[in-house]
């Protein structure tokens, strides 16, 4: 029942062909369009809507639902995963987590499609005021969903939106997964640089920036090594799978490849994909240094 639930929170948003029918036999579809919960939430404040709250009492259907959106994650089902957030958001609307994981979900489902699917998630996370907040999480997904914008659109605006999240969620919080990202998009830009000088100096910024990721990194690992919690398996993950790019882009590949072994029994497919992606697209961009042939 919570399942069919949350799928009918979401299809209720949808038009009446969408594939989440596919989800439930014999789903009707809904007799009257119901107003997504998230463009509800668009009036609450950036601040209001991340500062902590009060912990709620215990929901059972919360709890209900948050397994299964864990589950739908592991699975790669994002379009499933997007419908359970979705219910998750409408039962306690000002908890900022579920709008960031709602947004993460929507631009993961690429539905209808990627570029669609990235201005929805846009939308969605919109209402937590990115450009003023101060939470990495935040940061984080914005500098995503930019990300992926420019590699779609190659608008520079988009670009530079990206690294001004990521760097900002860097500095603010000592955040690696923000640092390895800008640095990633510093080479980015480098490449995209006529002005040799400055092309150089970005190179030299992201160089520098995955030297101190490493050492985030590590003291972030050291520290989830004494928790036994198997919740925590996705940011071991992603510190390893950190690390590993750092060292690529400081040209240790065999440091990299230690790291990626040492990240595999704490893998999903869609996080070992999506730091395949990156590091080739890094190796590449390295390829063209700034400073070759000086």
């Amino acid at each position: 029942q919570l399942l069919k639930q949350a799928i009918i929170d979401i299809v209720d948003a949808e038009q009446n062909d969408s594939p989440v029918y596919t989800f439930l036999n014999n789903l009707e579809p809904p007799s009257e369009r119901i107003a997504p919960t998230v463009k509800a939430s668009a009036t609450v404040s950036a601040a209001a809507a991340e500062t902590p709250l009060a912990p709620e009492s215990v929901n059972p259907a919360a709890s209900e639902l948050l397994q299964q959106a864990i589950e739908a994650k592991k699975n790669s089902d994002f379009l499933l995963a997007k419908a359970l957030y979705t219910s998750l958001h409408k039962l306690s609307p000002r908890q900022s987590q579920w709008v960031q994981q709602l947004a993460l979900a929507t631009y993961k489902a690429k539905y209808p499609d990627p570029l669609n699917a990235l201005l929805e998630a846009k939308q969605i996370l919109q209402t937590l005021q990115p450009e003023a907040a101060n939470n990495a999480e935040t940061l984080g997904i914005w500098g995503a969903i930019h990300k992926r914008l420019f590699d779609i659109n190659r608008n520079r605006a988009d670009l530079d939106t990206a690294i001004g999240a990521y760097e900002k969620g860097y500095r603010l919080q000592n955040d690696y997964y923000n640092g390895i990202n800008w640095a990633f998009l510093l080479n980015v830009r480098a490449s995209l640089t006529r002005d040799r000088a400055e092309a150089i100096t970005d190179f030299m910024l992201a160089r520098r920036t995955r030297e101190d990721v490493l050492k985030i990194a590590d003291a972030k690992f050291a520290e989830l090594k004494a928790i036994k919690d198997v919740e925590d398996d996705d940011d071991r993950y992603w510190v390893l799978a950190t690390k590993a790019e750092a060292w690529v882009g400081l040209g240790n590949d065999a440091e990299a490849e230690k790291c990626l072994q040492q990240a595999k029994p704490y893998a999903e497919y869609w996080m070992c994909e999506s730091s395949k992606q990156q590091i080739d697209a890094l190796r590449q961009l390295l390829q063209n240094s700034p400073l070759n042939g000086l």
